[in-house]
Parts: structure tokens; sequence; C-alpha cells
């Protein structure tokens, strides 16, 4: 049996429900998409759900100056690279970071 699901508008706000006769214990309100705050630095997007966070460039204040030479905005990948390695999953994963 598939699951109902609830329609929002774009802007994140609820629109409506399927049976919503069912569930007038509901509020609309209670099922909005909550606001984040968004920030862009190098081709990177950030998101936050903290209202009370200081703006992106503030935060990430240093690193401003030192990366603006490497332009990473422009940077694209060039080649991805995989290997079958006989190990635990976790391990190589730790290997590699």
């Amino acid at each position: 049996m598939p699951v109902p699901r609830f329609h929002l508008d774009n802007d994140g706000s609820f629109k409506r429900a399927p049976c919503a006769w069912d569930f007038d214990h509901n509020k609309a309100r209670e099922f909005n998409l909550p606001e984040l705050r968004v920030g862009h630095f190098a081709g990177f997007v950030f998101v936050t759900k903290n209202a009370d966070a200081p703006p992106l460039e503030k935060y990430i204040a240093p690193l401003g100056e030192i990366f603006a030479r490497w332009r990473l905005e422009e940077c694209t990948t060039a080649i991805w690279v995989g290997k079958v390695i006989k190990a635990n999953w976790k391990v190589v994963s730790e290997a590699f970071m």
C-alpha cells in the first residue's frame, strides 16, 4: 500500500495532505520545512539550520585569503580512480582520508 505524501509549495510551506479530514488534529504550520541559511565559498555551498550562526565569510575568515589564489570554483574533476581492495571497508576508507 503506498504511503500518502504531503504536498509542499515551492517555498517549503505546507500545501495540503491527502485525506486531510483524517488528520484534522495536525496543524499545517507544523509541516513547513525549516528555513536554512546558505553561504557560498569557492564553488561550495554551506548550509546551516542555526539562525544565530555568524555569516560564512566571518566563520571561515582566514580561509578566504588562503585559498583565493587556488581558484577552487574553477576546478573540475579530471579523473576518477577506483580500486578493489580485499580488506575491511572501514580500514580502507580511513587509510585514504
